[in-house]
């Protein structure tokens, strides 16, 4: 079971919520329309309106870094963090105008970027492709925080 403990005891603590418990169903005890029958028999008033947040922007622990190797025949391998090596390879491929099978994708780890890097480190690994074809070398490039997120933006609210 999930608990909580939290406040300070009284009425700021939360109350343990069993597996069974539909997760809106208790909060401290109470039944969801309980909370408005009580707050109105104490007189209180309830308040509505509107509530506008700013966009948020989830933060992976590593910036965008894409290593690309030319290896024999013309081909690619690149190594990057990212949740889609599928969509790396096609679209490495078709910056290039390679072939899908000439361009190897490795991922040394995946998870925790909660879809952060489903599509936002392609330009990184792109950049670094073109450049490592172009020049026939390997080229590693590796974002600093802040052009990691000027480049990859944010969710909108």
């Amino acid at each position: 079971p999930r608990g909580g403990g939290g406040g300070g005891g009284g009425d700021g603590g939360a109350q343990e919520v069993k597996e069974d418990d539909h997760h809106s169903s208790i909060v401290r005890g109470r039944q969801a329309g309980e909370w408005w029958s009580r707050a109105a028999a104490e007189g209180k008033a309830a308040v509505e309106g509107k509530l506008r947040i700013g966009g948020q922007r989830h933060f992976y622990l590593e910036t965008n870094t894409a290593l690309a190797l030319p290896v024999e025949g013309g081909g690619l391998s690149i190594t990057c963090a990212n949740q889609n090596p599928t969509r790396t390879q096609t679209a490495v491929a078709g910056a290039l105008g390679l072939p899908l099978a000439t361009v190897d994708v490795r991922v040394r780890r995946i998870g925790g970027a909660y879809g952060g890097k489903l599509n936002a480190h392609l330009p990184t690994a792109i950049a670094a492709a073109v450049a490592a074809a172009k020049h026939g070398r390997p080229v590693r490039l590796h974002n600093d925080r802040s052009d990691d997120m000027a480049s990859t933006g944010g969710r909108p609210p």
